[in-house]
């Protein structure tokens, strides 16, 4: 390689001239091909840096069908209708489901840059979105290769591409043939011979498909022809792309080859089968002694090459391992290559039981011929990460290995655990990495191996080897041209966005080869954008001016615009002369410039020493959305037990009587008339869609759409979220022309428990309505009408039809109290005019006059509240129409309330409609009804017993500070032991207790913030060993004297009260003894072992103050407290703890919304804003958080990040120090924290710690800090656990409560439920599909803000925000708390001690005598019952004692199902902890005999 690039050297220096050089290169160069060039596309990948970081940290793309392609499938699908049969449900329903699975897909396949390729947007709909990919992807590939457009046209390139052709609802079956384009944008054929049509290249063109090895075969056959000199280069690619979504688990007819599960495994144990997936892949191939000559981008080159068929295998379509094998061989031996200097294999791997172990049979039997050592040969499967993409997997593959050694880097397979029964690797020259790993250099070049073995029979194998290209020379820090160009303004913003994004990895590279790639290997489009650097920094930083420039339209100094335009022949050459004879004479700006306006000569002179083609940021490309008319196959009609009805909205009658009517409605997520109404971001069924129903109510009623409305109230939106909504509308029939109209639905399908959306009265119409005056539309609209101003503030409301700035919106205002407005329907949704009376966009936006005005005048937003009377004559909507809306309210007002009256003409000036009395209410409460409860003390029914036998005979342990050890000893009890809180960690008792007090803080005040986290280990240590130190059945009790109080406003110690609230976690997470937690501001030993000894009481929170025993009671809070009279001024910071999280962000926006001169001090350990900024890839939720971001950031405000560690005093002390030194600090909003998972007996201390000191010490510390300063509020976030605690929420109960605990009339602390769009909560999934199971409702944002509204202006203390779901609040909390009565439900559930037996009710017991048992030849009783309870509760039908718990399947949770049936059976005090640490069904065995043993002495 070196002889190569010191040749290619003396050409570059003019010492070579090129054709000699070239000459040179063929004597000492073999024909070896290198990969000069890639891009890719795949699920969550979208491209080649993308896939590095996939592939790298072992991610996965498997997710939910996108949202934004559901349209495209046809409704009445016969697929659909079918799978709706076989699962006795509807076919929406089916499709629902099949859309919910988890498979690898790629995203917006329905947008396309038409004008780039010179195709039309008519003829480019007609298209195949995979012959759009190919095409977008062939030139990203080439670009990054470094081959301009002018070296491709009239070239010698061909184009192979593979693609399995068998793949079902392919574009043109889906689609409606109606255009003559149909035919050319579908045909195969066409997909590979597009670009040699658009480029003129004549290299030939071919679409290979042979299944699976497809795209692995096509660079095969493409390494030949180059080698052969038939062509110069090769485009080389495979796509895959579906229609329709996997069925994942929807359905259960499966092949062997294929998995439900929404992930798949390779090589491992739990290996179930292949997730077929999508995906696009090219790479660019060269000869390499000619992409040394041209400088080219070289990732990697193709050492040997080989395709096989299996012959007569054990079936057509079984794969045949001896095939396998001489593959190998045959590439090895052709290429002169031993295996065993191959040290990675990318193997072609689907995850199923049996193809897996065949693949590493032939890997294996290959590399015996040649090599004896074990373990040496790292072996991965690229579709763990992308699923399986058929056609596009093999290239995938080389596009992973040439990225592994250009990257010297073994990338992992992450999720492998343990090898399929039928591989052995410990005999094998293989290992599966799990971890990514440098690839340490040998003797040998760096090689790996690529398998790619296809359903048909044809199989193929790549070697690739490493390409040591030379290193990058130092170059002096001096000023370098950059320039950047593309199509359009926008297009520009966004390459160059991207480079900024990718500064991390683009800051190895030098700004000389930067440059010189920019220059010399990037083709040079209509608008340009460049500047000078010389330093990096210097170069993102003018990258971000850059990008400013173009979106704002101000020059800045240093960046340099231009537009190519048409320079003349003469004025060309002219140049020409100039650059060449005076070169020197310009300054690099001026060539920059010069550059930019069309002569590209200027920079392409610029003396570069030597440059290196790197592959950087490549260009984007317009997203114009262009899909054909979706094909109707009408296969079906509707049927069923319900009457059908055949109107828009209205399908079906479900019940039929004489006095009343009841229709449904069913909701779909993709309807427009809801999908494009947003209210606060959700789906939301617009007020104007109401008169649609009328209508359609009316032709069934009256035989007319024509009709007269009355007295319409909006009382509760119907919002929708991911999936169908149905409600319902009952039509009372008091008189013939009179309908009394309620729309309804049911909460959680309970038919006992409705709201009503809205009512009202349908009349028929009054004769003569429809022949009203005809309006003159020219002179009384046309005439004055001019565009209305929307500004460019995003917002949550418009989208498609309602976004009215693209519908021609115009207005004017002819006079003070009268506003004239037209809309003119897109011409994209003319057919919408045909299903519609009344069309609810156009009438919601030609009703908007009042809205308008307001936004203008006020700034504020409004919803309907009522209509007084609507008239709609019946006469057509036309795709334009005009109203005249006369204000009822005084304009210079600010109201909370406004109403109007509105007229609506359509284009001929016929009355449409008339609305009398239009009433609308400000959004901000609108529709907001607050749900807010409170927990307080109701005395107790239980009578205690007489006091003096309470401990008779029962072994007690008191664990307490001085105070309560001082206390217990005086009342000098028999049988009870004393110990010192801060000895637990030593104390080893001789035996268990019955038992156990824990006091640890009686009397005590709350510790400083110096002591405060010592004080937390103390508690966290004894949560952790209480299990050894209390007998199966015991009691530990809890005990304060101020962690709790009867009157709301008295001071606690939250120390005691964090005490208090999270010690019935221990019990949850060890059902062998019980808790209580119990307030006495008296202490009384016999009082405490009499309540501790009443199974009544176990797991309640209690209080006991004057002889009376009091219990925790939930009360909804009818009467909203006293106005804090918050008045914030301007200049004043307010302090937002925690980052810029989710439900920081919507404080901040309410803030900044009352005092918008308000400063925003955020506080966090990390920039989440910065970071998220800088990614490359970013995930649905992270991106949707970056945008919420912009929204809120991007507004102007004041806000400021300040790096801090709450849980460190000097951090903070410098970082209020610093703000108070300045500015008031006028209030906190204290929301730190991390979530938290896993048991109690996995927690270290640094875990415990990292959880709750942020909130703890956070506390204590800002309120140390912020003593001076004037604060009007200090807000803190809470959330539900600290009212019922939660296995494996220990910590995280613990840092809540404290918050709780603190009191002051400052001082607010609300519990939340979890946010649907934002929060904590996110991270442990889709909220909104739970809702139906969660203790408390999940808040929209949009209600979520109004509760933080209302933190701020009432003296709250503490309160719960949110609505409960009465469906599981007697479940949940029945056995701890008293409930309201409409909670209370018919039983309250069991105490939660007993949740281990009730979660075993629910598991199928399995018999012993049918279980296949491995691992040993006999089992005595106690190893029989364990493993009937493995077998029953990891629900294996087979089973090895000798496999650990976590190897058959099991985590934290599970453990539970062992570890409470083993205690009650044999009568033995174990721990949870015990099934991790004897984890085989051997092992437990043992460690229970010797439980036995010891017991029976």
């Amino acid at each position: 390689m070196r002889a190569g690039e010191y040749i290619f050297d003396q050409v570059k220096k003019g010492n070579l001239d090129s054709a000699a050089g070239k000459a040179l290169l063929e004597e000492i160069i073999p024909d070896d091909i290198a990969i000069v060039g890639i891009s890719c596309e795949y699920s969550n990948v979208k491209d080649t840096y993308e896939f590095y970081q996939a592939v790298k940290h072992g991610m996965r793309g498997f997710k939910e069908f996108p949202e934004n392609r559901i349209p495209y499938i046809p409704k009445d699908h016969d697929y659909l209708q079918k799978g709706a049969d076989h699962l006795k449900t509807t076919p929406e329903e089916f499709l629902q489901r099949l859309c919910r699975e988890k498979g690898a897909y790629l995203e917006d396949i329905d947008t396309f840059d038409p004008e780039f390729f010179g195709i039309s947007p008519e003829e480019a709909k007609y298209i195949d979105p995979t012959h759009r990919l190919v095409m977008k992807h062939s030139y990203l590939a080439l670009e990054d290769a470094g081959i301009r457009l002018d070296a491709v046209k009239d070239s010698k390139t061909a184009i192979y591409i593979g693609k399995d052709k068998s793949i079902t609802a392919n574009y043109r079956s889906e689609i409606e043939e109606d255009s003559n384009y149909v035919n050319s944008g579908c045909w195969e054929g066409i997909l590979a011979s597009r670009l040699n049509y658009i480029y003129n290249m004549s290299g030939g063109s071919f679409v290979i498909d042979t299944a699976c090895s497809s795209s692995l075969v096509a660079a095969h056959l493409a390494v030949k022809t180059l080698r052969d000199k038939e062509i110069d280069t090769a485009i080389v690619g495979g796509i895959a792309l579906g229609l329709f979504p996997r069925q994942g688990s929807v359905l259960d007819q499966y092949s062997n080859v294929e998995t439900s599960r929404s992930f798949l495994k390779v090589f491992d144990a739990e290996s179930e089968g292949t997730i077929f997936g999508e995906g696009v892949g090219i790479v660019i191939l060269k000869r390499l002694k000619n992409a040394i000559a041209d400088n080219d981008n070289i990732y990697s080159v193709i050492r040997g090459s080989m395709i096989n068929s299996d012959g007569k295998s054990n079936g057509l379509t079984a794969p045949n391992p001896h095939a396998q094998k001489d593959l190998l061989l045959d590439t090895y031996e052709r290429s002169s290559i031993s295996p065993e200097t191959v040290e990675y294999i990318d193997a072609h791997g689907t995850g199923t039981k049996l193809g897996d172990p065949i693949e590493v049979r032939g890997l294996t039997d290959a590399y015996r011929q040649h090599a004896d050592r074990k373990g040496f040969c790292a072996l991965t499967s690229l579709k763990e990460n992308i699923g399986h993409t058929v056609g596009a997997a093999g290239v995938g593959g080389l596009i992973k290995m040439s990225l592994a050694l250009r990257n010297q880097e073994i990338f992992p397979n992450q999720t492998f655990e343990s090898p399929n029964e039928y591989i052995k690797f410990v005999d094998s020259p293989f290992y599966i990495p799990t971890k990514v790993r440098k690839w340490e250099k040998g003797k040998y070049p760096r090689r790996g191996g690529i398998s790619s073995f296809g359903f048909s029979g044809t199989n193929a194998h790549i070697v690739l080897e490493e390409y040591e290209r030379q290193q990058e020379a130092y170059q002096p820090e001096e000023p370098y041209p950059f320039v950047f160009t593309a199509e359009s303004h926008d297009q520009l913003i966004a390459v160059l966005n991207k480079f900024v994004r990718q500064a991390s990895r683009l800051e190895r590279f030098s700004l000389h080869n930067i440059s010189y790639t920019l220059v010399h290997k990037r083709n040079h489009f209509k608008i340009g954008i460049g500047f000078e650097a010389a330093t990096f920094d210097e170069f993102i930083s003018k990258l971000r001016t850059a990008a400013r420039v173009l979106a704002g339209g101000q020059p800045a100094d240093g960046i340099f615009q231009g537009e190519l335009r048409e320079i003349t022949a003469d004025m060309r050459k002219l140049m020409q002369h100039r650059l060449k004879t005076g070169y020197d004479q310009y300054l690099t700006s001026e060539l920059i410039q010069l550059y930019l306006d069309g002569y590209s000569q200027a920079l392409e002179l610029y003396p570069y020493r030597g440059g290196i083609t790197l592959s950087l940021p490549t260009y984007e490309f317009k997203r114009e959305v262009l899909w054909a008319n979706v094909r109707k196959h009408n296969i079906y009609t509707n049927s069923g037990p319900s009457l059908p009805v055949a109107s828009t909205l209205i399908r079906k009658q479900t019940l039929k009587t004489g006095r009343s009517d009841v229709y449904s409605v069913q909701l779909s997520p993709d309807d427009w008339f809801v999908d494009d109404h947003r209210i606060g971001g959700q789906r939301t069924f617009s007020g104007t869609t109401y008169t649609q129903l009328a209508a359609e109510l009316a032709v069934l009623y009256f035989g007319t759409p024509a009709f007269q409305l009355e007295k319409l109230y909006f009382k509760n939106l119907i919002q929708l979220e991911d999936t169908h909504r149905e409600f319902q509308i009952q039509v009372g029939k008091p008189s013939s022309g009179q309908l009394e109209v309620e729309v309804f639905s049911y909460e959680n399908q309970d038919m006992n428990n409705y709201v009503t959306h809205a009512s009202f009265t349908i009349k028929a119409a009054e004769p003569g309505m429809e022949t009203a005056e005809a309006a003159e539309i020219s002179t009384m609209f046309e005439q004055q009408l001019q565009t209305a101003n929307f500004g460019s503030e995003e917002n949550s409301f418009f989208k498609g039809r309602w976004d009215f700035a693209k519908q021609n919106f115009r207005l004017a205002r002819p006079s003070g109290s009268e506003i004239l407005l037209s809309l003119t329907l897109h011409e994209h949704y003319a057919g919408d005019l045909n299903a519609f009376h009344l069309h609810p966009s156009l009438l919601d936006g030609i009703l908007g006059a009042m809205v308008y005005e307001r936004a203008q005048a006020r700034g504020k937003s409004y919803l309907p509240l009522s209509y007084g009377k609507f008239i709609y004559t019946g006469k057509p909507f036309t795709s334009r129409i005009y109203s005249r809306t006369e204000l009822l309210y005084d304009t210079a007002g600010d109201h909370e309330v406004i109403s109007g009256n509105v007229t609506v003409y359509n284009e001929a000036g016929e009355r449409i409609a008339y609305l009398d009395k239009y009433v609308m209410k400000a959004f901000a409460n609108a529709y907001f009804k607050p749900h807010l409860h409170e927990v307080g003390w109701s005395p107790s029914a239980f009578r205690l017993p007489e006091t003096a036998a309470a401990a008779a005979g029962k072994s007690v342990l008191v664990i307490g500070n001085g105070q309560a050890l001082e206390l217990a000893a005086a009342e000098q009890q028999e049988g009870v032991e004393l110990l010192d809180y801060s000895g637990i960690t030593a104390f080893k008792p001789d035996s268990k207790y019955d038992i156990v007090i824990y006091a640890p803080w009686y009397e005590a005040d709350v510790p400083d913030s110096g002591s405060i986290e010592e004080e937390m280990l103390h508690y966290f240590h004894f949560a952790k060993q209480v299990p050894s130190l209390v007998k199966r059945g015991g009691t530990v009790v809890f005990l304060a004297d101020n962690g709790f109080a009867l009157k709301a406003d008295s001071a606690l110690n939250p120390l005691n009260y964090s005490l208090l609230s999270s010690g019935r976690v221990p019990g949850l997470e060890n059902t062998g003894f019980k808790t209580q937690m119990l307030n006495m501001k008296v202490f009384d030993l016999g009082t405490i072992l009499a309540i501790a000894g009443q199974e009544q009481l176990n797991g309640l929170k209690l209080l006991y103050e004057g002889n009376r025993l009091y219990e925790e009671a939930l009360t909804e809070v009818v009467k909203l407290p006293e106005d804090s009279g918050l008045q914030l001024g301007e200049g004043d910071c307010v302090i937002v703890t925690g980052g810029y999280g989710g439900i920081g962000l919507e404080y901040i926006d309410v803030l900044l919304e009352r005092q918008p001169g308000l400063h925003i001090a955020v506080l966090g350990r990390r920039d989440a804003w910065s970071v998220l900024q800088a990614q490359t890839s970013l995930t649905e939720q992270e991106s949707d958080r970056l945008n919420r971001m912009n929204q809120v950031l991007g507004k102007g405000a004041d806000v400021t990040f300040h790096s801090c560690d709450l849980a460190d005093e000097e951090q903070v002390k410098q970082v209020i120090g610093a703000l108070a030194g300045t500015e008031t600090i006028s209030g906190v909003v204290h929301l730190a924290g991390l979530p938290e998972e896993g048991m109690l007996f996995t927690k270290s201390e640094q875990e415990f710690l990292a959880v709750a000191s942020p909130k703890v010490t956070g506390t204590l510390l800002l309120r140390k800090y912020l003593a001076g300063q004037p604060l009007k509020f200090f807000i803190a976030s809470s959330s539900m656990t600290t009212i019922a605690g939660s296995a494996g929420q220990f910590s995280y109960t613990f840092a809540n409560a404290f918050l709780e605990g603190f009191r002051d009339e400052a001082t607010t602390t609300v519990q939340w439920p979890g946010w649907k769009e934002t929060g904590m909560a996110l991270q442990f999934g889709d909220l909104a599909a739970a809702d139906g199971q969660l203790l408390m409702k999940s808040l929209p944002s949009a209600a979520g803000r109004e509760y933080i509204r209302l933190s701020l202006d009432k003296r709250f203390g503490k309160v719960i925000a949110g609505e409960f779901n009465k469906a599981k609040t007697a479940e949940y909390l029945g056995g701890y708390i008293r409930l309201p009565e409409q909670y209370a439900g018919t039983a309250a559930p069991a105490p939660a001690a007993d949740a281990a037996a009730e979660e075993a009710a629910g598991i199928q017991i399995k018999e012993y005598s049918a279980l296949k048992i491995t691992g040993t030849e006999s089992q005595d009783e106690v190893e029989q019952f364990i493993t009937v309870v493995f077998a029953s509760v990891l629900d294996r039908n087979e089973i090895d004692v000798n496999k650990s718990f976590t190897d058959l399947g099991g985590d934290s949770l599970k453990a539970f199902g062992i570890y409470g049936p083993v205690a009650e059976q044999f009568k033995i005090d174990i721990e949870v902890a015990d099934v991790f640490i004897y984890p085989t069904i051997t092992q437990l065995s043992q460690y229970v005999r010797d439980l036995l043993e010891e017991a029976n002495g």
